[in-house]
């Protein structure tokens, strides 16, 4: 029965997603030539002129992003070469991502009722639903670390330690940040196999530490060393007023605090009434229930686990440069929101349906009003 309806959730986010999403060519697509590199046993990228961000080294041009993503996109490069529209990958791993998770969600929840709208929270009342429809390559990251977090998550839950491990690994190599989640795979891994945490620790450990290696070779073949990414290298960026202290500082935390609590939206009494502000929105206006996180209980163990790592994955953003611009909310918050949803279901349980369910449908109301001004035009990233 779950698995029917984990495709029945599969099929209606892919319906909607394919609604409201950018039907034109999404040409910001860095992961779509990368994988055409690699489909031709190569790793450097043509240089084009719209793909401002690629990175120059002894005479080719590289892609600095992770190269998980572009990995994903094998199978279709491979058919359907560089014309391939990097917006239908999108839509269809970000469906992927809202059953995988009503599937983790039933693994902890309890009541049917809170497992479906944990869903529904997840897949239209956070900004993941905006960022699934623009398929830029900065988004698709996004879409794709999501989706191996989810994965990973309930392959960790069910006791498959190995495929959790690979998961893991595609995971951190969408988005570098999303490693520090660790914390609570291997509270799961070692939790879930309490008769044999060593073996079940090493399958879980063996294709993160191999993704590791193959990151470094990676580094090395595009710039000689083993830990450079790129991302610094790309041209002016260090220049650029928002990194005047390096890419990284704590003094950027200030700034980052406010774009995560203390950013609002344009409001006027025209249409479209209420306008995202581009350069961010506060977490808990662009998805309220948030709120109901002040309700957890910390003694509970997956509670302590899942939040304490949805920190440390916040970390690596709160010291960045930038607060993710252009966007919608806090794109930055994709990186943990799965880890910051699941302690939510504990607060639903044991809190009356009415409360979370105005906080549920205010959150998709507001994600829902995104997608349609973005579906007209009216708002872009």
């Amino acid at each position: 029965m779950k698995k029917i309806v984990a495709l029945i959730i599969f099929v209606l986010s892919l319906a909607i997603y394919l609604f409201f999403c950018q039907k034109t060519y999404q040409n910001l697509n860095y992961f779509v030539p990368l994988a055409n590199a690699f489909v031709h046993g190569r790793i450097d990228v043509e240089k084009v002129s719209y793909l401002n961000e690629l990175v120059e080294h002894a005479g080719k041009w590289y892609v600095v992003y992770p190269p998980a993503p572009a990995v994903v996109l094998l199978p279709a490069v491979m058919i359907w070469g560089l014309g391939f529209n990097q917006v239908w990958a999108s839509v269809l791993l970000a469906a992927g991502a809202v059953a995988l998770f009503y599937l983790l969600a039933r693994e902890v929840a309890k009541k049917e009722t809170v497992a479906l709208a944990i869903t529904a929270l997840f897949g239209f009342g956070t900004n993941f639903f905006f960022t699934a429809l623009v398929g830029s390559s900065w988004y698709f990251a996004h879409i794709c670390a999501v989706f191996f977090m989810v994965l990973g998550l309930l392959l960790a839950v069910r006791k498959h330690p190995l495929l959790a491990g690979i998961s893991f690994a595609m995971m951190f190599l969408s988005r570098l940040p999303t490693f520090l989640a660790l914390p609570v795979f291997l509270y799961f891994i070692i939790f879930k196999n309490p008769k044999d945490k060593i073996k079940a620790t090493f399958k879980f450990l063996l294709p993160i530490v191999a993704a590791i290696a193959v990151f470094a070779f990676y580094n090395w073949a595009r710039f000689n060393t083993l830990t450079q990414t790129g991302y610094s290298l790309i041209p002016g960026v260090l220049q650029e007023p928002w990194f005047q202290k390096g890419i990284f500082s704590f003094s950027y935390i200030p700034r980052q605090l406010q774009a995560i609590f203390w950013s609002f939206p344009q409001i006027s009494a025209h249409f479209p009434f209420f306008m995202p502000y581009r350069y961010a929105m506060a977490l808990w206006l662009t998805t309220p229930a948030l709120l109901l996180l002040i309700f957890v209980k910390l003694k509970n163990r997956i509670v302590f686990w899942f939040l304490l790592s949805a920190l440390l994955v916040a970390i690596p953003s709160l010291v960045h440069g930038t607060v993710g611009f252009t966007q919608f909310g806090y794109r930055f918050s994709l990186d943990f929101i799965v880890l910051l949803l699941v302690p939510l279901i504990f607060v639903f349980e044991k809190m009356s349906w009415r409360i979370w369910t105005i906080f549920v449908a205010l959150s998709i109301a507001i994600n829902l009003w995104v997608a349609i001004l973005f579906a007209l035009g009216i708002f872009s990233y």
